[in-house]
C-alpha cells in the first residue's frame, strides 16, 4: 500500500482535489506511515489529518470512539 499512496502519479494528482479532505492515519500504522497521510493533507486544496494514537493500519474499526466523531464533524463542516 506504501507505494501506492506515495507513487509519483498520486502525487501529481493530488492538487486536483478540491473537495475537502479528511486523511486518517494510525499513528502505529506499519504499513501506511502518517507522514504520507500529511503529504496528502497538505497537498489537497482543503485538506486535514487526524493522526489516531494507539491505532494502526484500521484506525477507524480499532478506536472508533475517537475516529467517528472526526468523521462527523468533517462531514457537517462540508454541509455549512
Amino acid at each position: 500500500m506504501t507505494h501506492v499512496v506515495s507513487g509519483p502519479a498520486v502525487a501529481e494528482a493530488l492538487p486536483a482535489i478540491t473537495a475537502p479532505t479528511l486523511a486518517i492515519a494510525g499513528a502505529d500504522d506499519p504499513a501506511t506511515p502518517s507522514w504520507q497521510l500529511e503529504r496528502i493533507a497538505t497537498t489537497v486544496a482543503d485538506g486535514k489529518l487526524l493522526v489516531v494514537p494507539d491505532a494502526a493500519h484500521l484506525a477507524a474499526a480499532e478506536r472508533p470512539e475517537l475516529v467517528t466523531p472526526a468523521v462527523i464533524a468533517h462531514l457537517q463542516e462540508d454541509e455549512a
